[in-house]
């Protein structure tokens, strides 16, 4: 086989490479092109979930910095996963996440629906996807980073999660 024919059977697959604090970095390999759909504000929220709610809704947070260790089993027929993206770069790693997974998902951005509302779109009860990526909470239009970390320790109620003011981790991307 010649060089130019060796040459036109090598492929290239795109990979995104990410550094998170001082952790090790994470790479992902974009293997497909899935389908981010964003909905809009929902009318007289944020809704409020009930005590009972609770757990439905915490039962599979992930924060970004632990994706790459999620199997199957974690985000497949277990209801919907949340992905907590609310610090800088944290939604394009989520979205490498979901190419390298074939994972299509709600994008929860600034201005969008209540996390209950967000959450049911996501759910069976709406399109069926089964993936909410949280982008953004209120706090952002001041210019803050955030973190909501109160989405794994006990939504009380959503103003918890919209006015969550921690520091997030910095990611860095390199593609």
């Amino acid at each position: 086989m010649s060089a130019e024919e060796i040459e036109e059977e090598v492929q290239y697959r795109a990979s995104m490479t990410f550094k998170i604090d001082n952790e090790p970095s994470v790479t992902y390999t974009l293997y497909t092109n899935p389908v981010f759909v964003t909905p809009p504000s929902c009318q007289g929220g944020p809704h409020k979930i009930h005590l009972r709610e609770l757990p439905k809704f915490q039962r599979n947070v992930w924060n970004v910095e632990d994706l790459k260790a999620a199997e199957p089993v974690d985000y497949e027929d277990n209801g919907v996963m949340v992905i907590n993206a609310t610090g800088k770069g944290a939604e394009t790693l989520a979205r490498a996440w979901c190419s390298e997974r074939g994972k299509s998902a709600i994008i929860r951005a600034h201005g969008g629906p209540c996390f209950s509302c967000a959450y049911h779109v996501a759910s069976g009860k709406g399109l069926g996807i089964n993936l909410l990526i949280w982008v953004s909470s209120s706090s952002d239009r001041h210019g803050r980073n955030i973190r909501s970390s109160r989405l794994q320790d006990g939504i009380g109620a959503v103003h918890k999660l919209e006015s969550s003011t921690l520091a997030a981790p910095l990611v860095s991307i390199y593609i």
